[in-house]
């Protein structure tokens, strides 16, 4: 095996980092959405309650981010040499961010979808998987591409460190509370 081959098995920063990056997609989308139903809430819960459904959810994120790292990085270790080093964090936050996009317009158009499920399906899949080869001929071709990527990734694993901290902080909400409901 080449000296220069990256390992299949990510190191540790690296894993983290993707960890990172999932989390801030994936918490992104969920505090849209909570913010999205907060008002509904206030109008029927009182404040604890509140915040009881908002720390859920950001578990729910946090579950979620792992699993979609775990992913990536099981990915990470089938895809070739030159994708494994550094052009990995790139490649991952654009599956990430299409992905993303991805989902949350077939969250949004979640009613439309039980009528014509078949056909529009179909659709949305052959979307996204035009959407993921454009990326990945995107990241191959243009080296721009690929330092903006990089520089968003370093940026924004930050914001997802410290979405996954609030999403610790909530975990540690959600075990209170459950331990505070199973003593009364």
């Amino acid at each position: 095996m080449d000296t220069s081959d990256p390992p299949r098995r990510p190191t540790w920063g690296s894993g983290l980092r993707t960890f990172a990056l999932a989390a801030f997609v994936v918490s992104l989308w969920s505090i849209i959405i909570v913010l999205r139903e907060v008002p509904a809430w206030v109008l029927r819960l009182n404040l604890w309650d509140v915040v009881g459904v908002v720390a859920y959810t950001q578990v729910l994120a946090l579950v979620e981010a792992l699993l979609v790292a775990a992913g990536l990085l099981l990915l990470r270790a089938w895809l070739p040499a030159r994708w494994r080093g550094e052009a990995f964090l790139p490649l991952a936050l654009g599956l990430l961010l299409v992905s993303g996009l991805w989902v949350a317009g077939f969250h949004l158009l979640g009613e439309p979808l039980s009528d014509r499920q078949g056909l529009l399906l179909a659709g949305l899949a052959v979307g996204y998987s035009v959407s993921v080869g454009a990326l990945v001929m995107g990241l191959r071709r243009a080296g721009a591409l690929v330092r903006v990527l990089e520089a968003a990734a370093e940026r924004l694993v930050i914001l997802g460190g410290l979405y996954a901290l609030v999403s610790v902080v909530s975990l540690a909400l959600v075990v209170g509370r459950n331990l505070l409901l199973w003593t009364t």
